[in-house]
């Protein structure tokens, strides 16, 4: 299997790395610094775009990425990227 291939397949199985690799696209001038909370959120947040969570709150201190994952384009490109796998 080559590289890009399996890329590709790992990002649609694990949104933390779907996260890593659109992060540019979504906040250029900002540095990605992957930490146990982001890996802790795309976790709850990958249930949910599966749909085995309704609802969803999360709270965290300012600058923690909070603002940026869900209400961007990450969470609903993950959720139809998911979709099309069925």
């Amino acid at each position: 299997m080559n590289q890009r291939l399996y890329l590709d397949l790992k990002q649609r199985l694990d949104l933390t790395t779907f996260i890593h690799r659109t992060f540019k696209t979504v906040a250029p001038a900002q540095t990605y610094h992957s930490n146990w909370h982001i890996k802790a959120m795309a976790h709850y947040l990958g249930l949910c775009a599966s749909g085995k969570i309704k609802r969803l709150l999360i709270t965290l201190p300012p600058r923690h990425l909070k603002s940026i994952l869900p209400l961007s384009p990450i969470l609903p490109g993950y959720s139809a990227m998911i979709r099309q796998s069925v």
